[in-house]
Parts: C-alpha cells; sequence; structure tokens
C-alpha cells in the first residue's frame, strides 16, 4: 500500500504500489491525478462523474498517463452527458491537460490518453467494489492506439539520407587508416612509404567526418521539445 501520514498521525491510504506509473524514471500516483481531474469541468457544461487513471505501455517512456472518464451534465447530477464517446475527445483531452498544468500537476502526470465512456458501469470492478487499473489500457484499446502512436512518431523521426560525396569520404579514411597501421614500423626497407606514415592525419580527418556525419544525420525536426 502506498499512502502518508499527516500532521495529526493519520495515516491516509493512496493507492497500491503495484498501480504506480513509472513513466520515464518518474512515478506517478494514479490517485493523484484523479483528485485533480475530478475538478475539471468542459465548456462550463459538464463535469467529472468519475475517472479512473491506469498506466499505458509506451516504447519511448515505459509507460503513460491514461484516463477513462464519465462526462455528467452539470445542472442534473443524475443526467448522462450527451457527449458520445469520441466525439469531441481529442478537444477534451487538450482541455484536461491544460486544466492539469492549471492546478499545479507537473507535466509528466497529465494524462496523454482519454477513453470517454457513457457511464460508470463501463469500468470493471473487483469483487471489493474497487475500479480494475491493472491492464484496463488493454480492456479499452488504449494500448494499441499507443502503438500506432509510436509507429507514427518513428516515422517522423527518419534520419537524414547521407550523400554519396560523404560515403566517397569515409572510403578514403579507411583506405588511410589501413596505410596508418598496417605492416612494420620501422624503416628496413620502406624508405618515404614509412615517412607518410608518421604523420597522424587519420585522426583529427576522423573526428572531422564524424562531426560532418553528425550534421547530416541532425536535420529531422525535434518532436515536441517542450516535453523534454
Amino acid at each position: 500500500d502506498v499512502g502518508y501520514v499527516d500532521r495529526d498521525g493519520y495515516l491516509f491510504i493512496t493507492g497500491r504500489e503495484k498501480e504506480l506509473i513509472k513513466r520515464g524514471g518518474e512515478q506517478v500516483s494514479p490517485v493523484e491525478v484523479e483528485e485533480t481531474c475530478m475538478r475539471f469541468t468542459y465548456v462550463e457544461k459538464y463535469v467529472v462523474d468519475v475517472c479512473v487513471v491506469f498506466a499505458v505501455p509506451c516504447p519511448f517512456w515505459g509507460q503513460d498517463v491514461g484516463i477513462a472518464m464519465v462526462l455528467r451534465s452539470r445542472d442534473d447530477e443524475k443526467a448522462a452527458a450527451s457527449i458520445q464517446p469520441t466525439d469531441e475527445e481529442e478537444k477534451i483531452l487538450q482541455a484536461l491537460q491544460a486544466f492539469c498544468l492549471e492546478q499545479g500537476l507537473a507535466g509528466f502526470k497529465a494524462p496523454q490518453y482519454l477513453v470517454l465512456l457513457k457511464d460508470r458501469t463501463a469500468l470493471p470492478k473487483t469483487s471489493t467494489n474497487k475500479y480494475v487499473r491493472i491492464g484496463l489500457a488493454e480492456k479499452l484499446g488504449v494500448a494499441a492506439k499507443s502503438r500506432e502512436r509510436a509507429v507514427a512518431k518513428l516515422s517522423e523521426l527518419r534520419t537524414a539520407p547521407i550523400s554519396p560525396a560523404m560515403s566517397g569520404v569515409r572510403v578514403l579514411l579507411g583506405c588511410w587508416i589501413f596505410y596508418n597501421h598496417v605492416g612494420r614500423r620501422n624503416k628496413q626497407g620502406m624508405g618515404d612509404w614509412y615517412d607518410g606514415r608518421g604523420w597522424c592525419s587519420h585522426v583529427p580527418a576522423f573526428v572531422v567526418l564524424g562531426g560532418f556525419m553528425l550534421a547530416a544525420s541532425s536535420t529531422a525536426p525535434m518532436v515536441a521539445p517542450g516535453r523534454l
């Protein structure tokens, strides 16, 4: 169990250790994110009826933050939200992320995936009437969406092609390294051949070529620099 003790010595349980979301070396408490998201309102008309935060497998961060949410009308607590699932999920997610940042929640804790549900009965529960977090990404189809997003990012992060001239320089450098390192290092019968090898030019040439190759392969635009 994960929890804390307040100033008066009372112990508060906030969740289970196995439910913590490990995103890029940081640990995110689902309960902390849920407490913030429960105060969220959308277009001043809908409020959060219930939300469950869960881990989403991510090839880049290990795990990412996902949230399943049910909205209801602000005027009528019993009335379900008229927003149907997937209709405005992207807009609601962007508004939710901005709200989390305004509330002081760290950027890596803000949900990156949103599943909008019609009612709370769509969320699985345990025998003790607690919402299930583990495996929820697979049950709601968010894991597949995460893999699709990863493939799209990999296509954007393609390496720039190396020019034929750069490939030719690499061949010449390889020949020069071969010339400097193969054979005997004495002057017996080698004459000018050994004198030429005494000039260690292949090392600075290797460094210069490495700089050109790094510059050529770094032309792809940086993706989401504000989140690095």
